[in-house]
């Protein structure tokens, strides 16, 4: 029996990804077919059937190179308290955040709390911080909507 090296790993992974991305872009409008126009679950399917693909593509790889390090678990568990793994859980838990709350609470606070408290947990300058969040969210509007005409939810902003 083969053991589990890297490739199978980012392989299950991959896999894990697409099979949730799919499973999410299914509640989303197909579009119009007679007209052309894609929906909204073209690009989520498109991206969720492309990771597919490389996941089954890594794990079938790793079955074939003999030079892949198999994965140590107790090592991996040390790994975790890397400042890099930890960011990489702080970085998920608010997008998951951001999936989560964004119609209640609203595009714009929830992108702002995603983008502020990154940038605080990377050392950013307050400036900067600022600045690079009040460009990023304004762009991001003007190109969905304004330019696509996409309704992004404004929560408890449209109280006021």
């Amino acid at each position: 029996m083969k053991k589990i090296n890297h490739e199978h790993l980012t392989g299950f992974i991959c896999i894990l990804i697409a099979i949730v991305t799919l499973i999410l872009s299914a509640k989303l409008p197909k579009g119009r077919s007679n007209l052309n126009i894609p929906g909204p679950a073209f690009f989520p399917n498109l991206l969720g059937i492309g990771l597919l693909i490389c996941g089954i593509y890594q794990i079938i790889l790793g079955f074939f190179k003999k030079d892949i390090p198999v994965i140590n678990f107790k090592e991996l568990l040390n790994n975790i308290k890397n400042i890099q793994v930890i960011n990489l859980f702080i970085v998920i838990g608010l997008l998951i955040f951001f999936i989560l709350f964004y119609e209640i609470i609203g595009f714009i606070i929830c992108l702002t709390i995603l983008l502020v408290i990154t940038m605080i947990r990377f050392k950013v300058r307050l400036l900067s911080i600022i600045i690079a969040t009040i460009v990023f969210i304004g762009i991001i509007l003007i190109i969905f909507g304004t330019l696509f005409h996409v309704s992004l939810p404004m929560g408890i902003l449209s109280l006021f």
